[in-house]
């Protein structure tokens, strides 16, 4: 199992690299599109979506989602639509501290389709509203990968303190006080790669990195509440695609408000 994931992501992170610095921008919008749409087909097992029918239509209205949301961007809503996110993963987290917890499919299956396009929303914003605006979601990726590594090398070796053991028995406290610290180098170091103070970036690195957090116990929870081990299979070794971009749907939309805040948008 191992070898299979460690094979899945050398795979995976050339592509991404290749997709984000060698195509044009549109074929990087299209591309994280696709693979939310594929993210859109996992939720809808989620919310008991039985047949293939039932899951093309959820996939179909979150393509509608994100043409909504492309429709308000262009108008100059985009950051106001993005702020959904704050509300959202609020309720994500309460969900997360008070499980388990029946949540209506209704509330399930709207809760995903927002999730999902606030995150193509907030990867659209980093790559066409900012500079270097591919070093950003490459930034994206490397806030939520420390975060998960820092987490699981701490947690093997120091973790006692369950973190939610109802929701994701493995994590532990300490394994997220190792992940923050990985978030704070990474914070460190872009700092000096995007010539951003240290005092501005590292906090709102931070900030993601325990969004991300969140956004994994939020997906497990669904998962839970499925009976579902994983979302999917598509990636050997990791399950779906929701298992491997959970985190970094819960952080994008708040790295990109973020960097509205600090006033780095066009």
């Amino acid at each position: 199992m191992l070898l299979t994931r460690i094979a899945t992501a050398l795979v995976l992170a050339p592509l991404i690299l290749g997709v984000l610095f060698f195509l044009p921008v549109t074929y990087a919008v299209g591309f994280f599109g696709l693979m939310y749409l594929i993210a859109a087909w996992e939720w809808a097992g989620f919310c008991q979506c039985q047949g293939s029918m039932q899951r093309a239509a959820f996939v179909l209205l979150a393509g509608a989602g994100f043409g909504l949301f492309a429709f308000l961007d262009d108008r100059g809503l985009g950051a106001w639509v993005l702020h959904l996110a704050l509300p959202v993963w609020l309720l994500a987290l309460v969900w997360v501290l008070r499980y388990p917890v029946s949540i209506p499919r209704w509330l399930n299956a709207t809760f995903g389709l927002l999730i999902i396009c606030l995150a193509w929303l907030a990867i659209c914003t980093l790559l066409t509203r900012y500079a270097r605006g591919p070093e950003w979601v490459l930034y994206a990726f490397c806030i939520v990968w420390s975060a998960d590594v820092g987490a699981y090398v701490v947690g093997r070796t120091l973790g006692r303190h369950k973190l939610a053991p109802l929701v994701s028995p493995g994590k532990t406290w300490e394994g997220v006080a190792g992940g923050m610290l990985a978030c704070s180098v990474v914070g460190f170091a872009g700092s000096e790669w995007f010539g951003i103070a240290p005092a501005v970036l590292v906090p709102l690195s931070l900030v993601c990195g325990m969004i991300s957090v969140v956004g994994d116990l939020a997906v497990s929870v669904f998962k839970r509440s499925a009976g579902l081990k994983d979302s999917g299979w598509i990636l050997p070794g990791h399950g779906g695609i929701l298992d491997r971009m959970d985190s970094l749907t819960a952080a994008s939309p708040f790295l990109a408000l973020g960097l509205m805040v600090i006033g780095l948008s066009d």
